[in-house]
């Protein structure tokens, strides 16, 4: 592959089950944690490809000091992001499976069983559960039934499983055009919901058998949405402001809350009536549900938190901010969240045409 070179092969596993990619980037001795356990685990027919991003410290050396023969280490050209090099590791891959793992990011000994025994059962696409901890390595939080669901219009509004958590049959991903090369942040959402739109399905799994760092330095928090979801227009600068405050009031959002809640209860049912609609095996479906509609009533919360104004020609915007990677996707978004939002966007636009505005 162009602007590749492969600095040591992998030799002691000539027909491994399941090929790993690791992207990294002047990680240096701190990725030791992260080979700990793809070492130990309890299955050993794998291939570790770590691909450097043409790094300027020592974490090639370090990687090359670890002399178990099924680890190989490529340096590609400069990406400035992992989907550059999870496409260097997909084209030196050939076990008919692959996983992914960051490199600030762990596995319990299980995680590679656990992922084999769905592919191995026909699933195309795998996402384990999860445990979260900070840069201390405290636990702040874990992945529960309600969060192992997997449907295509959730894959287009949230940013579902990491890398990490991941496995798929080999050349799923080369058929939607890999990852994405042309912006920094959320490449994994991008490729999941591309790979939903055409048609693949993810098979989520209860076992949390991966370990995620989430802290303010990772690069997630620092995207910026890029894309808006337009829910309204107002004529002036004051209407839109009168309306941003209106928000503001405790009744209002209270108001708001209980029709979040209503919304979100239909939302559900509806995805769950679709054979698209996926729980992780052993789980009741009804009671995956109730914990979903639960969460939601219990949320207090309503889908325009965030909202903004900006000027346009033929007045002021009212938009959500979205946090995606193409204007594809936040067309997709803006068409699901139009469908699932009804009542709450009934109450805004009832709140936009007291003040002369239209909706969105």
């Amino acid at each position: 592959m162009t602007g590749t070179e492969v600095l040591r092969e992998a030799t002691g596993s000539r027909r491994p089950r399941i090929d790993i990619i690791c992207p990294t980037y002047n990680r240096s001795t701190a990725i030791r944690p992260t080979l700990t356990g793809v070492l130990e685990q309890s299955v050993g027919d794998w291939r570790l490809l770590v691909v450097s991003d043409a790094s300027s410290d020592d974490t090639e050396d370090v990687v090359l000091g670890c002399r178990d023969p099924r680890i190989a280490l490529l340096r590609s050209e400069r990406h400035g992001h992992p989907g550059g090099p999870r496409n260097v590791g997909l084209a030196h891959a050939r076990a008919p499976y692959i996983a992914y793992l960051d490199h600030d990011d762990l596995w319990e000994p299980h995680h590679l069983r656990t992922l084999l025994e769905q592919l191995e059962r026909g699933a195309e696409i795998v996402a384990t559960g999860a445990t979260y901890i900070d840069h201390e390595g405290r636990e702040t939080g874990r992945t529960e039934p309600a969060d192992m669901v997997w449907h295509p219009d959730l894959q287009a509004v949230y940013a579902l499983f990491e890398p990490a958590r991941v496995g798929h049959v080999r050349g799923v991903v080369e058929s939607v055009g890999g990852w994405t090369t042309d912006t920094a942040g959320f490449e994994d959402w991008d490729l999941w919901w591309r790979l939903g739109e055409a048609g693949h399905a993810f098979q989520p799994v209860l076992e949390r058998t991966a370990v995620i760092y989430r802290g303010s330095d990772t690069r997630t928090e620092s995207v910026r949405a890029r894309y808006a979801i337009p829910v309204g227009r107002t004529d002036s600068e004051d209407a839109a402001r009168g309306c941003l405050d209106a928000l503001a009031d405790d009744g209002t959002r209270d108001r708001l809350a209980a029709l979040y809640a209503a919304d979100f209860a239909d939302w559900w049912d509806a995805l769950a009536r679709d054979d698209r609609f996926r729980t992780a095996p052993g789980t009741a479906r009804a009671e995956v549900l109730g914990a979903l509609r639960e969460r939601s009533d219990g949320a207090r919360t309503h889908v325009f938190t965030q909202l903004r104004h900006a000027r346009r020609r033929d007045g002021h915007l009212l938009y959500d901010p979205a946090w995606c990677t193409s204007k594809d996707q936040a067309a997709r978004m803006s068409a699901v969240m139009r469908d699932r939002d009804v009542r709450q966007r009934e109450f805004l636009h009832g709140l936009l045409l007291a003040r002369g505005a239209s909706g969105g």
